[in-house]
C-alpha cells in the first residue's frame, strides 16, 4: 500500500512545527513518497523552505478557506490503494481535514491534530461566562472523542497534561501520541568540539521566536548576561530570531550598559538551513523547544529554559531534561549553568557536548520516520459529526470577519 503525506498549515516560517514539516517532507521526497500540501490562501513560506515546498515533488493546492464550499473545489486524484497520513496543526484545519476524509470515503485517510502548544491554545478561554462554560463542555466532548479514535498527536507530555487538565479527560495511551525528541545528525565531530572547547571566546547563542511572554526568557537572558559580563570579559551573546515583539527586545538592549551592548549581537532572522553555521561557532545553546535539539545535534552544549517567564531559568543539560523543552515549571537562575560551562575543563566540555549530541541525534532516521507513517486512526471511517464541521466552518468565517473589522478600525 502506498502512503501519502498530506498536511494543512497556514504559513511555513521559522518555528519548531515548520522545521519538523520541512525535515519530514525532505525525507519523504528522497524516498519517493507522495506529498500534498493544502496551502491556505496568502500563506507565507520562508525563503529557505521555498525550494522544498514549491519543488516538483510536492503537490501544492492553494485553498481559500473563506469559501464555505471550498471542499467542492479541492480535487485530489488518489489511487484506490493509497493510504493517507493527514496532519493539521490547528483545530479548525483538523476539522477541514475531516471534510477531506468525508469526500474521499473510499480512500484510507488517517487524520491527526498536532497540538502545537500547552498555553494560549484553549478556544473557550477567549470568551466570557456563560459562553466559555458551554464552549468548554462542547470541546471537552469533542477532544474525548477524537483522542479515543487516536486523532491527536500531543507531541510531548506537557501538551497532553494541559489538555487533560483543561478539558477533564484522560488520554488513551498510544505510543504515537508522543514523538521522540531528536533529529538526524551526522557523526559527532570530535575535532570541531575539541577546538571549540578551548573557549578563548565564549559565545552563548539563543534561537527563538520573539513572542512574549511565551518566550520572554530571552529578556531574562540579556539581564543574566549583563550581570556576568564584567566577571567574564570573553562572553558574547548572539540572539537569532524575529517576531511580533522585536521592538521590546531592542528596547531591552538599549537599556543596558553601552559597553555590554557591544558584546550582544542581534542577528535577526536566519534561514533554517543556515543555523548550523552559527551553532558551530557557539559554545552554549540556551532556549526552548526544537532550537535546543537543532543545536545539540551539532555537538553544542544545550540547556532548556522556562517558558512564560521574564527571568531566564534553566533546568540543566538537555540529556537529563529532554522533556523540559516546553516546560513552564520553575528552574534555576541561568547564571549557575553558564558559569559551570565557562569554568569546566576541556575534557569535561567535550564529554558534555557528546552527551548532548547523543541525547538528540537519531542516526537511524529511516526507522523513525517509517514508524510515523504507520500511525493510524482506530476507526478510519469515524468522521467528525456534521454539526462539528458546520460549527467550525461558521466560527472560522466569523473570526476571520471579526479580525478584518478590528484591523480596519486600527
Amino acid at each position: 500500500m502506498n502512503t501519502t503525506f498530506l498536511f494543512i498549515k497556514k504559513d511555513l516560517c521559522i518555528g519548531g512545527i515548520e522545521t519538523f514539516i520541512i525535515r519530514f517532507v525532505r525525507w519523504l521526497i528522497s524516498h519517493n513518497y507522495r506529498v500534498i500540501y493544502i496551502m491556505p490562501k496568502n500563506s507565507e513560506i520562508a525563503i529557505g523552505f521555498q525550494n522544498t515546498i514549491f519543488s516538483s515533488s510536492v503537490e501544492v493546492l492553494e485553498v481559500n478557506f473563506d469559501d464555505f464550499f471550498w471542499i467542492k473545489k479541492c480535487n485530489i486524484n488518489f489511487d484506490r490503494d493509497e493510504k493517507v497520513l493527514a496532519y493539521a496543526f490547528d483545530l479548525w484545519y483538523f476539522i477541514f481535514l475531516e471534510e477531506v476524509k468525508n469526500k474521499y470515503k473510499d480512500i484510507e485517510v488517517n487524520t491527526f491534530y498536532w497540538i502545537p502548544h500547552f498555553k494560549d491554545i484553549f478556544i473557550d478561554d477567549y470568551f466570557s461566562y456563560p459562553v466559555n462554560k458551554v464552549l468548554r463542555k462542547y470541546l471537552a466532548f469533542l477532544f474525548q472523542r477524537i483522542d479515543a479514535n487516536n486523532n491527536i498527536v500531543y507531541v510531548n507530555k506537557s501538551h497532553c497534561e494541559a489538555f487533560e487538565k483543561h478539558y477533564s479527560y484522560k488520554a488513551i495511551p498510544n505510543v504515537f501520541k508522543f514523538y521522540k525528541k531528536g533529529k538526524y545528525a551526522p557523526p559527532f565531530d570530535y575535532n570541531l568540539i575539541r577546538e571549540k572547547a578551548k573557549r578563548e571566546k565564549f559565545v552563548i547563542i539563543t534561537v527563538s521566536r520573539l513572542s512574549f511572554p511565551h518566550k520572554a526568557y530571552v529578556l531574562g537572558l540579556i539581564d543574566a548576561f549583563a550581570r556576568l559580563k564584567p566577571q567574564y570579559p570573553h562572553l558574547e551573546l548572539w540572539i537569532i530570531g524575529y517576531g511580533p515583539n522585536e521592538e521590546i527586545l531592542h528596547e531591552k538592549l538599549s537599556s543596558i550598559n553601552v559597553e555590554i551592548q557591544a558584546s550582544i549581537r542581534f542577528i535577526g532572522a536566519v534561514e533554517y538551513d543556515e543555523l548550523k553555521v552559527y551553532f558551530h561557532k557557539a559554545h552554549l545553546n540556551i532556549g526552548v523547544a526544537s532550537a535546543l535539539t537543532d543545536g545539540a545535534i551539532t555537538g553544542l552544549v544545550s540547556i532548556p529554559v522556562r517558558h512564560y517567564c521574564y527571568n531566564c531559568e534553566g533546568y540543566g543539560y538537555i540529556f537529563d531534561n529532554i522533556n523540559k523543552g516546553t516546560s513552564s515549571e520553575p528552574g534555576k537562575p541561568i547564571e549557575e549553568f553558564i558559569e559551570e560551562v565557562v569554568n569546566m575543563s576541556v575534557n569535561d566540555y567535550v564529554d558534555l557536548s557528546k552527551k548532548c549530541y547523543d541525547s538528540c541525534a537519531i542516526p537511524d532516521i529511516d526507522s523513525y520516520y517509517l514508524s510515523m507513517l504507520k500511525n493510524a486512526n482506530i476507526n478510519r471511517f469515524k468522521i467528525a459529526r456534521k454539526i462539528d464541521i458546520l460549527f467550525f466552518k461558521l466560527s472560522f468565517l466569523f473570526l476571520r470577519f471579526l479580525r478584518r473589522i478590528l484591523k480596519n478600525d486600527n
